[in-house]
């Protein structure tokens, strides 16, 4: 194996995206797992190390099993736990891998043990041992990967010890920076780390509340190198102690699978599906909001009545700046001007829409502008402050009806990828059918007339495929992202009566290939299939499927039939 192949792992996202409500999930860990493999004798050479015993003499050693820390080991358990995935997916039995930390998940309680008692035989035959004092079996509330998830709530929190351990932490940053001490750059990358890594049970608020960290230390690790100390500004002490008070706030992120049905603008008839809600807010009543900052003045007008709520004429300073700036401006000027606005919104949510893309973004992600991010974090303690929710939303300048559009179209979306014309036309010859709408699509690659979109776009039929009410009489072609394979089929096979084609990587050691298998025999629903050599095509970058890919794929002709 070379030190840069490249192997996918079931992330943490993978794994609760298949997490449905009510449902139990039962987690183990493989003991020892890299000592199970020994290394082959002329390797033994390339592992040695040498420790001075207590006596001062160096002593001379070296692994004749895999140590932590070889690059490959991870591709390497992942390539001998893909056969005996493949076997329990042939099995429709759900589980799921990331390097030693296992994870079943099943409907009931009873069918998430067969699931765990049955990947335990499994594992045993196959010579891994488990650790049992580390195993929880099935419960609807478990800890796994670092986070806890709770599926009849439907919501991943952080450990409160982590958050502690956290707090503590970035306190030290706090006290050196305020005594004008460097700190190193390792124990500053230390805290970015785990601040990343709670972006599951915390949201994106915590990307906002680091921007002038991740930007010091890029800057002095560039320069120096990582065994080198940074300084510690004062923007980047203010932005630690809002993160300080997130860090307890917003623990508890919900796994987003209801959607909301919510009129925009009321003249004009609009409705949309907004997905991902969280469920506490449910209660929460809402009200629309739109902006426009011309150069010389901020209008803010309430949506369903369309009466201006505020004007605020910038003076000749705020007339220089960008115009990104003094979109956030109305914002901010609305939120600081207007008290009884505040106090009569106290506990709602706000859906802001304007016609500034960058806005949309920053207001999601912070800036490494100062101007921009000191405004954006002014925008965050005020809704802190007045238990008021803001959420963003783009609408094309033209649009009378301001139809919402793009939140993040302004970065390139890994998942824009498609079949190429070639391959498709294979597809459609072999099924012998045309469908009418593709379900994940872009205006540049869609395949059908009409088409939904991951986000709102000129010309979709609809935003986001899970929000959607689907026609059964509808055909349709279903060629997703990767991470939801598993949550389009469960979507397509409850709607009684539909058609579909769906398309995938033929990948049989991926966790969402158990979904179309029982007893190792594709389900009933699925009335023809065929594997081949597909061209994948993107031209997006930072997609895996970048320029042209071809791999192996597997094509299904899917209809519906629960009447039985």
């Amino acid at each position: 194996m070379r030190c840069n192949e490249a192997v996918l792992l079931n992330l943490f996202h993978v794994f609760y995206f298949r997490i449905e409500r009510g449902s139990f999930i039962a987690t183990h860990d493989i003991r020892s797992m890299y000592l199970h493999v020994s290394l082959h004798r002329e390797a033994w050479q390339y592992f040695g190390f040498t420790i001075t015993n207590v006596a001062g003499i160096m002593e001379h050693y070296c692994f004749i099993v895999v140590p932590f820390g070889y690059c490959n080991a991870t591709a390497l358990m992942a390539c001998l736990l893909r056969p005996i995935e493949i076997h329990l997916h042939s099995l429709s039995v759900d589980v799921s891998y990331y390097v030693d930390d296992g994870g079943n998940i099943g409907v009931s309680l009873s069918r998430c043990s067969t699931y765990q008692q049955y990947t335990f035989f499994v594992m045993s035959c196959s010579a891994w041992q488990i650790a049992t004092e580390k195993t929880v079996y099935p419960s609807q509330i478990v800890r796994y990967l670092g986070f806890i998830i709770n599926t009849v709530e439907m919501r991943i929190t952080a450990p409160a010890r982590k958050i502690a351990k956290l707090q503590l932490d970035i306190d030290e940053i706090i006290v050196a920076g305020n005594s004008g001490s460097p700190v190193p750059c390792r124990q500053t990358a230390s805290i970015l780390g785990t601040n990343a890594h709670l972006l599951s049970s915390h949201g994106e608020i915590l990307k906002i509340v680091s921007r002038e960290s991740q930007h010091l230390l890029g800057t002095a690790v560039v320069a120096a190198g990582w065994n080198a100390h940074m300084v510690i500004s004062p923007r980047m002490v203010e932005e630690l102690k809002m993160c300080k008070v997130y860090l307890e706030s917003h623990n508890g992120r919900p796994i987003r699978y209801e959607s909301r049905q919510t009129t925009i603008l009321k003249p004009a008839h609009k409705t949309y599906l907004l997905e991902g809600w969280d469920p506490k807010d449910d209660a929460r009543e809402l009200i629309t909001m739109v902006s426009d900052a011309s150069a010389t003045t901020a209008f803010v007008y309430q949506a369903d009545t369309f009466n201006i709520v505020a004007e605020f004429p910038f003076n000749d300073n705020e007339k220089q700046t960008s115009s990104t700036l003094r979109e956030l401006s109305a914002i901010f000027k609305l939120l600081t001007s207007d008290e009884k606005f505040l106090k009569e919104n106290r506990g709602r949510m706000v859906l802001w829409l304007t016609d500034s893309q960058s806005l949309c973004h920053i207001m999601r992600r912070g800036s490494r502008v100062r101007q921009l991010q000191e405004m954006v974090l002014k925008i965050f303690e005020l809704q802190h402050k007045w238990d008021v929710r803001i959420f963003c939303f783009w609408s094309e300048r033209s649009d009378e009806n301001l139809s919402i559009a793009d939140m993040g179209s302004k970065k390139t979306s890994t998942d824009e990828w498609s079949l190429d014309n070639e391959s498709y036309s294979q597809v459609l010859s072999r099924f012998s059918v045309v469908p009418t709408i593709d379900a994940f699509a872009a205006p540049d690659n869609t395949k059908c007339e009409r088409f939904f979109s991951k986000w709102p776009e000129t010309n979709t039929a609809g935003v986001n495929f899970f929000s959607q009410i689907i026609d059964p009489t509808e055909i349709l072609y279903v060629c997703p992202p990767i991470s939801c394979i598993s949550r389009a089929w469960r979507t397509i096979s409850k709607i009684n009566g539909l058609t579909s084609i769906m398309v995938v990587p033929y990948w049989r050691s991926h966790a969402f290939f158990a979904d179309f298998l029982e007893k190792d025999q594709f389900k009933s629903c699925i009335k023809s299939y065929f594997i081949f050599d597909a061209n994948f095509t993107s031209k997006s970058e930072s997609c895996l499927f970048n320029g042209s890919t071809k791999f192996a794929t597997l094509a299904m002709l899917i209809t519906v039939d629960n009447t039985n």
